[in-house]
């Protein structure tokens, strides 16, 4: 077993399985060989391999009489969600905290196995998660508190807040911290339930920014700690993160780089391809071509999504190409692009931060294409229920979610009626909205689409204080392309004949 776990810690997956299969050939019980057959799961998630990875897992949870269920609609997993969340609701946090410690060794190596499989998936079918989730919350409740148990409570929390509830997720996500802390798990477990807290969690409560830096700690503690995967994962949301915030894009850029590279090397390829989709997104915003010595083009993070059935991964790339249609007014590319993310974020049942972005700006394409194509009721459904999805989430947080939903109703206003009477001031609130919260990005893009507004109602003056207000905010911010964008629209010939584009 030692040699097993040391192999794992070096990533040798040969070694692993050699010696997984020496072990099984000489014990005489099934519990002997679990040590073996964890380090071999690990070590095939770590190395990128998740199918194997996924049928170890699997294969050990029935030998342990366990039975996964998968599908997430099945009535029996939404009575048992149900139950489950009135049983957390009755037992207060203190209850929860002084629950006894489980003994029996094939319960503790049940849910460590459980806990593997959630982390493999996550990479593959994070939907399936659910189930998972469910059983091990059950298994905790039922049977006392283990090692797995505060990773047990924080991917509760997550699928609770996907279902919309995010007051009770974030207790979950609270109480899953205060856990680790009592079974004294920090070293062993801070930088994944950062990765989960933070990156699925507390978004619904916390500011973009304040979240992004504790990503940042959690890759730190995940580089001293050895766990490569949450390191990794953290920083991917790290860049993120300060993505959406509005970090300066040249820093965001030469970040995301470096670490795809180093990510690369490692063989950890669903997080490099994150951080791809970013950089080559930056690049795009700032006008700059992409390091010409790096191989890999963009189309290359779609064809591996797709390739390694990474759905998580095709919503980033698509978003991303969303809101790129978006900003730079390819009209053609925006509808099929909206069209694109619109069915796949029907089709998913776990929210994440990122997929908000994109409602966001699907909700901006629907109002700016049922503004060009007046009469077309589908674009103006769409735009509505953006508006209601991000309303609900401004509810719970509106540091990240207020600006976005002012801009939206602006947006729906211009497009049912170009100079309807407060559509002025949703502007303005939205515009001060996102300065409040710091968010610089997103104030630049209101002051241009109010700049529109104005611009067709005749008010040529405030429409231009509007765009230069703009064109400084994208300098600052760094994004070169949008700020050319910003000044040509500002040209005398445009304000006289209108900009279609603008």
């Amino acid at each position: 077993d030692q040699g097993a776990q040391a192999a794992c810690a070096l990533g040798n997956v040969k070694m692993v399985k050699y010696l997984a299969s020496k072990i099984h050939a000489n014990s005489r019980k099934y519990e002997h060989e679990l040590p073996s057959l964890y380090f071999t799961a690990k070590t095939l998630r770590e190395s990128a391999l998740y199918e194997e990875a996924k049928d170890c897992s699997l294969g050990v949870l029935r030998n342990l009489g366990q039975h996964v269920v998968t599908l997430m609609n099945n009535d029996s997993l939404v009575t048992r969600i149900q139950k489950t969340k009135s049983m957390l609701v009755i037992l207060d946090d203190a209850a929860i905290l002084s629950m006894k410690q489980v003994e029996e060794d094939r319960v503790i190596w049940t849910m460590k196995f459980y806990l593997e499989l959630i982390y493999t998936l996550q990479h593959m079918q994070s939907s399936k998660m659910v189930t998972i989730s469910i059983q091990m919350m059950d298994m905790t409740l039922n049977n006392g508190l283990c090692c797995t148990s505060p990773l047990a409570f924080a991917i509760f929390g997550y699928l609770i807040v996907s279902l919309g509830d995010p007051f009770l997720g974030y207790r979950m996500g609270k109480l899953a911290i205060n856990l680790m802390r009592k079974l004294d798990l920090v070293v062993d477990l801070s930088s994944t339930l950062t990765s989960i807290v933070y990156g699925l969690i507390s978004w619904a409560h916390e500011p973009f920014q304040s979240i992004a830096e504790m990503h940042l700690a959690g890759h730190s503690s995940g580089n001293q700690s050895g766990d490569v995967s949450a390191a990794g994962w953290n920083y991917q949301q790290y860049l993120i993160l300060s993505f959406v915030s509005g970090e300066k894009l040249p820093t965001v850029k030469s970040k995301a780089l470096s670490f795809a590279k180093t990510q690369l090397a490692q063989k950890q390829k669903p997080v490099a391809y994150n951080a791809l989709s970013i950089y080559f997104h930056s690049c795009a915003l700032m006008g700059s071509c992409p390091d010409k010595s790096f191989q890999l083009k963009e189309d290359d993070i779609l064809a591996h999504a797709i390739g390694a059935s990474n759905s998580d991964l095709q919503v980033v790339y698509i978003i991303h190409q969303l809101m790129r249609s978006y900003v730079f007014k390819r009209y053609d590319e925006m509808a099929k692009n909206a069209n694109s993310f619109h069915e796949m974020a029907n089709s998913r049942k776990l929210i994440r931060f990122f997929f908000l972005i994109g409602t966001f700006y699907e909700g901006l394409i629907s109002f700016s294409m049922a503004r060009r194509t007046p009469g077309t009721d589908d674009w103006m459904e769409r735009g509505n229920a953006a508006i209601t999805t991000l309303s609900q989430w401004s509810s719970f947080c509106m540091h990240n979610f207020e600006n976005k939903v002012l801009l939206l109703k602006a947006e729906r206003n211009f497009a049912i009626d170009g100079d309807a009477g407060n559509t002025d001031s949703l502007y303005r609130d939205s515009i001060n909205s996102a300065r409040q919260h710091k968010s610089a990005n997103e104030e630049a893009i209101a002051c241009e689409l109010a700049a529109s507004f104005y611009l067709h109602n005749n008010d040529t003056e405030t429409a231009i204080s509007l765009l230069t207000k703009a064109r400084n905010l994208y300098q600052t911010w760094g994004a070169v392309a949008l700020v050319e964008i910003a000044e040509s629209k500002m040209d005398p010939w445009s304000m006289l004949f209108g900009n279609n584009n603008i």
